[in-house]
């Protein structure tokens, strides 16, 4: 951990974090205010008044920094950082700063099903503060301890669900995609597999193509004889396709019907592609236009 890694308040010595005291001050001024029933925005417009440093090559301060701190309950000395506000001083500014703040968090079918592939925290939505028909989407990391801790982007709820659209469209469209079950996969490679054998007795084969027909053969193993999971998969399979099947003549798809087939949906900031996983174990990507 290097000196840009470490919350406002805190600096590295000999590699231990302890209290930087100038700027322990700032965040005690800042937790004082809160407990006073000041808002966020009235923090940082004091601040911003007293012309009170800024960190992170931030101009000002703003409601969001401000509420970072304010939530962050490390600085009451929890986990490897020193302690800089007591609990009840926390417990207090927090009580009194969510009455202040404005409630721009909603309620989404997908809340609990989208993860972040940076950080692997759940994304929520939240109304746009300066716009609030509009729903954008934040990892929760990145929206309660900023960018240096989560690279993610934040995600227009339009552009995701247009994205989760057209993966499912997809599928509804042609029902041949959806997978049955790994064991029947395995027989459509027979083909394959019989050539990498005859390479592998000829000698010509690649460490690549060795490393696929082991792959092939532990799956064989792993599934030939367990008749139980092999039922078990194809319940989940024949309700993936009932789902999709009955949205087929539908203008819009029924995304609580989309809950009961889903296990997850990781959004990939870096490459711009939502992969969505499926009860059966399928996966799904898309492009996302972030």
């Amino acid at each position: 951990m290097d000196e840009h890694h470490v919350y406002v308040g805190y600096a590295i010595k000999d590699g231990k974090i302890i209290i930087k005291k100038d700027e322990a001050e700032i965040v005690k001024r800042i937790f004082k205010y809160a407990k006073e029933g000041k808002s966020a925005n009235h923090i940082a417009r004091i601040l911003n008044n007293d012309k009170v440093r800024t960190f992170y090559n931030a101009k000002s301060w703003y409601h969001p920094r401000i509420l970072q701190i304010i939530r962050n309950q490390d600085y009451t000395g929890i986990g490897i950082y020193p302690k800089i506000i007591q609990s009840a001083d926390f417990q207090k500014a927090n009580t009194n700063i969510i009455d202040k703040t404005p409630k721009l968090k909603i309620e989404h079918p997908f809340i609990g099903f989208i993860k972040c592939d940076s950080c692997h925290c759940l994304y929520y939505p939240y109304k746009n503060r300066y716009n609030h028909s509009k729903i954008e989407w934040y990892c929760n990391t990145r929206k309660n301890k900023g960018k240096r801790y989560c690279s993610s982007c934040v995600i227009s709820n339009d552009k995701l669900e247009n994205s989760i659209n057209n993966a499912f469209k997809k599928l509804i469209d042609n029902p041949r995609k959806i997978e049955i079950h790994p064991k029947i996969i395995h027989y459509q490679h027979s083909a394959e597999i019989r050539h990498l054998q005859h390479s592998l007795e000829d000698g010509i084969t690649n460490k690549k193509d060795i490393n696929y027909l082991l792959n092939i053969a532990q799956m064989k193993a792993q599934f030939e004889y367990d008749d139980s999971l092999i039922e078990n998969h194809m319940l989940l399979y024949q309700k993936v396709y009932k789902s999709l099947s009955m949205m087929r003549n539908r203008d819009m798809l029924d995304y609580k019907m989309i809950t009961e087939i889903l296990k997850e949906i990781i959004i990939d900031s870096t490459n711009k592609r939502v992969y969505i996983e499926l009860i059966n174990d399928q996966i799904i990507e898309e492009s996302i236009n972030i």
